[in-house]
């Protein structure tokens, strides 16, 4: 029978109902179950048959026992200052529930709990904000399936809730960001809501403001001895924490309260919760594991990095698209590169860039060294062969060279959005501290030290050296890699590095609307 697992549970815990009430109990729960399927959107099929397998496994004895319940109960309101609305699983209906007596309530608590569990550990697991519609249309995460059965066999026996731990994202940026957060919270009182007037304070100068000054980066973090907070002084403390602070937001690091600090530090508390929260919530839209071999590019901190067994190998700086030709956010793995590459234009830079150009140049392609193919001959052909009336017939190649647009690099990973990360003729970009210049690829400020960690695992390892000498050829060369690393493209305004929490520009303006999206869903 569908609702067995009922009548047996309600029979284990010597039930004094009678049959008019077990049918009561298992209608009304049947309900509420088909109404959670639409309420909560669970991303896995999930019905009764797998709370019958589930309790009969566990002898038909509830699967929240005591300790159980309280610790998930802690760990509800943990989650609840990181962004999760409590109502979101069910917590006044079960705590009503937890405190009732009664058979039925025995019960429908412990179902209710089920339902709550899983719901918390699929927004762990992909995050409150699931939708392109929430996140963006340049997000491309894929959700991961909750696997219901598993995850509520490994309740059984268990006294805590280390599963929904270990579905938090596993990297030191989520662990430093979270523990940011609650330090937060937990001394938001002393943060104030006076702002802070002065125009320019600096070492030994004595002002009313110092202490607010103190006690709000201390509640920041960045301050480390409150009990030094009293003084009126400008002491070595408050330099050393404004200068930490500076470096966190990308200032100037002077020491020196100036105007640019000031107007940062007085951000309200709930635009520095809200934000925190928000990049810990993009955390989340990743694998809970990164992997033992990968590299990561944060976009607005034009950052890559390349990480294996959690040992940073090589940091360096790269170049993103531009906000009108935003880079995507995605995660791939890559598969070979290839040293003195061909650039085969793609057709949003041929449309917008290249084709212009050219009409007004007819020496344009020639100069840029970009050849002509007529796919339907299936040939090269001279530009006096063109059709001028239909440029988009043709497939357009620039070859290799020191000039050519990818450098003399390219790593190449699969995706559906044209994008790669390469070399770039253009250095002198690497010199800006914003560099939103691309057309969406990624370019490296490293590319040959990159190329060479890359291929250490290579049966024929080449060195910087060896690659300089086939770069010298100018003849294209595949390079698979025998080792894959996984390739993370992601957009964080947040971020943790060299014990610290920096805070990176919105090139691309996501935050208001997905801040906005985390509002609604917190509602």
């Amino acid at each position: 029978m569908r609702c067995a697992w009922i009548v047996s549970f309600l029979c284990s815990i010597g039930s004094l109902l009678s049959v008019q009430g077990q049918v009561s109990i298992r209608s009304k729960i049947q309900a509420d179950f088909t109404d959670s399927i639409s309420r909560f959107e669970l991303q896995q099929s999930f019905d009764f048959a797998v709370m019958d397998s589930i309790y009969r496994i566990n002898d038909y004895n509830p699967i929240f026992h005591r300790g159980l319940r309280t610790a998930y109960f802690a760990y509800l309101q943990e989650c609840s200052l990181l962004g999760f609305k409590l109502d979101d699983y069910n917590y006044k209906d079960l705590v009503a529930l937890h405190n009732e007596r009664s058979m039925e309530a025995n019960v429908r608590f412990d179902y209710q709990m089920v339902k709550s569990y899983l719901k918390l550990l699929d927004d762990i697991k992909n995050g409150l904000l699931k939708s392109e519609l929430t996140r963006g249309q340049d997000i491309h995460f894929s959700l991961e399936p909750i696997d219901a059965f598993a995850e509520l066999q490994g309740l059984l026996n268990s006294s805590t809730i280390s599963q929904l731990k270990m579905a938090e994202p596993r990297c030191e940026s989520y662990r430093a960001g979270k523990e940011l957060l609650l330090a937060i919270q937990e001394k938001s009182g002393e943060f104030g809501t006076d702002l802070i007037w002065a125009d320019s304070l600096r070492l030994g100068d004595r002002d009313s403001s110092v202490i607010s000054l103190k006690k709000r980066l201390w509640v920041l973090g960045d301050f480390a001895n409150i009990q030094k907070s009293r003084s009126l002084i400008f002491d070595k403390d408050l330099e050393v924490a404004i200068k930490r602070f500076q470096e966190r937001h990308l200032l100037p690091v002077t020491g020196i309260l100036d105007n640019q600090t000031t107007v940062l530090l007085n951000k309200p508390m709930e635009d520095v919760i809200n934000e925190l929260q928000l990049n810990l919530e993009r955390w989340r839209w990743l694998p809970n594991h990164l992997g033992a071999y990968y590299t990561f590019v944060n976009i607005p901190a034009f950052e890559m990095d390349f990480v294996q067994n959690d040992s940073l190998l090589l940091r360096q700086n790269v170049v993103c698209g531009k906000e009108s030709r935003s880079t995507p956010s995605f995660n791939s793995t890559m598969a070979y590169l290839v040293i003195n590459p061909t650039w085969t234009i793609p057709p949003t830079i041929l449309k917008n860039d290249v084709l212009p150009a050219f009409k007004k140049n007819s020496n344009y392609l020639l100069n840029k060294n970009i050849k002509v193919y007529d796919v339907g001959l299936g040939r090269y052909i001279e530009v006096e062969e063109m059709n001028r009336e239909n440029l988009n017939q043709y497939r357009y190649v620039q070859s290799p060279g020191l000039t050519n647009s990818l450098g003399v690099i390219k790593f190449v990973f699969s995706n559906e959005y044209y994008i790669f990360m390469h070399d770039t003729p253009h250095k002198e970009l690497f010199n800006h501290s914003s560099r939103a210049y691309s057309s969406g690829c990624i370019r490296l400020a490293q590319p040959r030290e990159f190329a060479a960690l890359l291929l250490l695992s290579n049966s024929e390892v080449m060195n910087i050296a060896k690659i300089d000498s086939v770069v010298s050829l100018q003849q294209t060369t595949t390079v698979s890699l025998k080792q894959k690393p996984s390739v993370y493209i992601h957009y964080l305004t947040q971020d943790y590095k060299n014990g610290m929490w920096y805070t990176y520009p919105d090139i691309y303006g996501y935050n208001n609307r997905q801040l906005a999206a985390l509002r609604s869903q917190k509602q």
